[in-house]
Order: structure tokens, then C-alpha cells, then sequence
């Protein structure tokens, strides 16, 4: 379900570039426990932490092969 605030009741439009999609991922896996919860749990934040990281890890690995 699309929703333009996040658990926290930040508009996603207001959140800075790094911050928005970290509170997109946090708040779908904090759905995957708890769907009528509010706040983000530290596990789902934790996790989206690193899925952000692992992104760019993965990202500049790749960058550096091909160059």
C-alpha cells in the first residue's frame, strides 16, 4: 500500500535523498511484523542500514571492476 507519509509521519516528499528511501525500507520491513505499528523498530532500521550500504558497496564494486 502506497502512502505518501512514513511510520514516523514524515512526508517522504520533505525527507532528504539518503533519508527517503531509508524510511521507505525501514517502514516495509517493520510492515512485515507489526502492519498497524508506527514508529520504526531498531531491527528495521538497522537493516535498511545496510541494505543501503550493501547497495552501494555493490555498486562501487562494479564501478571499479569496469574500470
Amino acid at each position: 500500500m502506497y502512502t505518501s507519509s512514513d511510520r514516523l509521519g514524515r512526508w517522504y516528499a520533505a525527507l532528504t535523498p539518503l533519508t527517503r528511501p531509508h524510511a521507505r525500507i525501514a517502514d516495509n520491513l517493520a510492515d512485515l511484523r507489526d502492519p498497524k505499528g508506527v514508529g520504526h523498530p531498531l531491527w528495521a532500521s538497522a537493516a535498511a542500514s545496510l541494505t543501503i550500504a550493501a547497495a552501494a558497496a555493490l555498486v562501487l564494486a562494479v564501478l571499479s571492476a569496469a574500470l
